[in-house]
């Protein structure tokens, strides 16, 4: 028990070792909207079935909108995960193998989208629920507790964060059929399978605002729900492994934005195939000679299984989606690890040849090379990890930052515009607006940036060439058709005034602006 103490102590001091260069973050990107922006964030009795946002209020009156809160109890959350994730490897290895595995989970800079970035604490939240829930469910001989427990806490994040969570119960099932649990506790899965249907039934509108959403956020143009635009879930499938799978083994190009590349068909095939073989592999030799493996496989494919989606439920590729998952890769490393230094046991007492001393001697040399590499793995991510939090800490650094890695990404380069814009860098935000809409035409959220920008330097003509741009490909967008009434009002066009202040209301009809705008504009247009 002493030992396990000291191993969690290590853990904490590792993960504000790693995080303390994030404390000091701004609010950035989705942080916003959701938090400084946000009116109903001092309102917790709305949240209480919404962790993150219930987080995120308790945040909120500790110390309203100072940003060093909401990253401290991110790196807390974290903490508390990494510790979860060391009982939990703790359940396949020994003490010490499992705090390895569990010291290179907490210092992994795939990590660093759901700790440094305050939008990212509900893959936080995610990972700890997944871990206690699933400790609570090993523990269900000890008592029925333990069980209806780990059930009521599934309940709880089910109904409301219908994301991740409801992959819980396949956890479940997977871990059984796996260790031959299966007979004795399928009846105990059932529970767990009627919350799922109960959440979808309840949440089916959610889910397809999320589609929607989705939908938005990527561009897909055309009509979601037609299988004519549907992806090949195969295609989404391979894709989606490999590539959170090199972001494991080598987070060299973290990024905010994974835009999906133009994928050649020898590259697919050689992605199919090599998908192929790790499944074939897994049934006929992992299943019965390296459970451990075959489970950790299972659980990464399992809750990365939303990025397969035919229809976009979430993007392809965003590494906080790694953040429970990535404990596959720790596990693999823990299995090659004890597998390697394979150390030797003698009756007590027995009297040892000079062979089997040589044995003991190699066991040792085995751990210590053993040893070494998780060190070295642990360092070199941990300095990864420290460097990638100061992209995190301004809006300006992220997008840079961002920028750099997807250069190809239109929503990366609008972002890096409003950065400028903040920083009063007009013609940095222009060329970034412009280098947005070259990559990405249609994208009328970065035709209204660039139309704000023209509009603030006094360049009007612009301004309403763009601001009808936005509109062309954006109908609903209420801010261009309303910044385009008032620039027409002020040059005495009156009556495209009044026609995009009425479309304005329409699209917000408790609008006041748009209503006084409008109010002002007939007003001028009966004085003539």
């Amino acid at each position: 028990m002493h030992e396990k103490r000291t191993f969690i102590l290590l853990l904490v001091g590792l993960c504000f070792l790693v995080y303390t260069n994030s404390l000091h973050g701004l609010f950035v990107s989705d942080d916003i909207p959701t938090i400084a922006k946000n009116p109903e964030i001092a309102d917790w009795q709305k949240l209480l079935w919404n962790p993150t946002g219930l987080l995120n209020s308790l945040n909120y009156h500790i110390g309203k909108f100072n940003p060093f809160v909401y990253h401290l109890t991110n790196v807390i959350l974290h903490a508390i995960a990494c510790i979860l994730a060391f009982f939990f490897l703790g359940l396949f290895f020994k003490t010490e193998t499992a705090f390895l595995g569990a010291a290179l989970y907490a210092v992994h800079p795939i990590h660093t989208e759901a700790v440094s970035w305050i939008s990212g604490r509900g893959h936080l939240i995610l990972g700890l629920f997944m871990f206690a829930l699933y400790l609570l469910y090993q523990h269900k001989e000890k008592g029925f507790i333990y069980y209806l427990l780990s059930l009521l806490g599934f309940f709880y994040i089910a109904l409301k964060s219908l994301s991740l969570n409801l992959f819980f119960p396949f956890l479940l099932v997977l871990s059984d059929i796996t260790f031959g649990k299966w007979r004795k506790n399928w009846k105990l899965w059932l529970p767990f399978f009627v919350v799922i249907g109960l959440a979808v039934f309840l949440g089916r509108v959610m889910i397809s605002s999320r589609v929607v959403s989705v939908a938005k956020e990527i561009g897909l143009a055309g009509d979601i729900w037609n299988p004519k635009n549907w992806t090949n879930p195969i295609y989404n499938m391979a894709y989606s492994f490999f590539e959170h799978l090199v972001l494991l083994l080598w987070p060299a190009k973290l990024t905010l934005y994974h835009e999906p590349p133009v994928i050649t068909r020898i590259l697919l095939n050689w992605e199919l195939l090599g998908l192929a073989v790790l499944f074939f592999a897994s049934f006929l030799f992992f299943l019965r000679k390296a459970k451990e493996i075959f489970f950790a496989l299972g659980l990464y494919v399992i809750f990365l299984s939303p990025t397969y989606s035919p229809v976009m439920v979430s993007w392809l590729v965003a590494e906080r989606y790694a953040y429970f998952p990535s404990i596959a890769y720790s596990i693999l490393l823990c299995f090659l690890y004890e597998r390697y230094v394979k150390p030797v046991t003698y009756p007590k007492n027995t009297r040892l040849s000079a062979k089997d001393a040589e044995e003991i001697k190699l066991v040792g040399i085995r751990r210590n090379r053993g040893l070494s590499v998780f060190i070295i793995l642990i360092a070199i991510y941990s300095v990864r990890t420290v460097i990638r939090n100061e992209d995190w800490k301004t809006p300006g650094r992220l997008w840079r930052a961002t920028t750099e890695v997807s250069f190809n990404s239109p929503r990366a380069h609008n972002n890096m515009g409003d950065a400028y814009a903040q920083e009063g860098n007009m013609q940095g935000a222009i060329n970034e607006f412009k280098k947005s809409v070259e990559l990405k035409p249609d994208y009328a959220d970065a035709y209204h940036n660039l139309a704000n920008i023209y509009q603030f330097v006094g360049n009007l003509e612009e301004a309403i060439v763009n601001y009808q741009k936005a509109i062309h490909f954006n109908p609903e967008l209420f801010e261009s058709r309303y910044n385009l009434g008032v620039i027409y009002l002020n040059s005495g066009q009156i009556n495209q005034a009044i026609e995009q202040f009425e479309k304005a209301i329409k699209i917000r009809p408790d609008n006041t602006d748009a209503r006084y705008g409008l109010k002002v504009a007939l007003e001028k247009q009966n004085a003539k």
